[in-house]
């Protein structure tokens, strides 16, 4: 980020952190960021989110849960900094949260205490399990808040 707004095609008026949890963090820890696009992953109750799945990269921390159980409250601590929920009032950037399909662990009801805490304008936005949609709605919403007339779409969506 840092690099990013010292170039001077970049126009600091529209600068977009996409991605997963480290998206939100990225607005969290700098100004520059004016649009954020988060689909969180990891850092929403992790112990939690990994003791429902056998899932990747999730399974790597039951499986090291299984092997140094006594470690399990390192565990927790160390994992209590990076969850959303603390990055989020730092968030004052307009966001889209991409929650998962309703009735999963990360849907909007399961993110409503990062959605809650962020400062900025924020949307959530519940996948409809199609990255085709779920990718229109979110070049879509970046259009509109970038004052595009229209989204930037892969030739393939059109």
């Amino acid at each position: 980020m840092e690099y990013l707004l010292t170039r001077d095609e970049v126009d600091a008026d529209r600068v977009v952190a996409i991605g997963n949890d480290m998206a939100l963090m990225t607005a969290a820890l700098h100004d520059g960021v004016t649009h954020v696009v988060c689909q969180p992953g990891l850092f929403v109750d992790t112990l939690k989110l990994a003791a429902r799945t056998g899932d990747y990269p999730l399974e790597e921390i039951n499986e090291y849960l299984n092997l140094y159980p006594e470690r399990k409250q390192a565990v927790e601590d160390t994992l209590g900094y990076f969850d959303l929920r603390g990055f989020a009032p730092r968030v004052n950037a307009r966001t889209l949260l991409m929650a998962g399909a309703p009735g999963s662990s990360l849907d909007a009801e399961g993110l409503s205490a990062v959605s809650g805490a962020i400062q900025g304008d924020v949307s959530v936005y519940e996948s409809q399990s199609s990255s085709y949609r779920d990718g229109v709605y979110q070049e879509e919403w970046l259009a509109r808040g970038f004052g595009f007339a229209e989204a930037i779409l892969p030739e393939h969506w059109r």
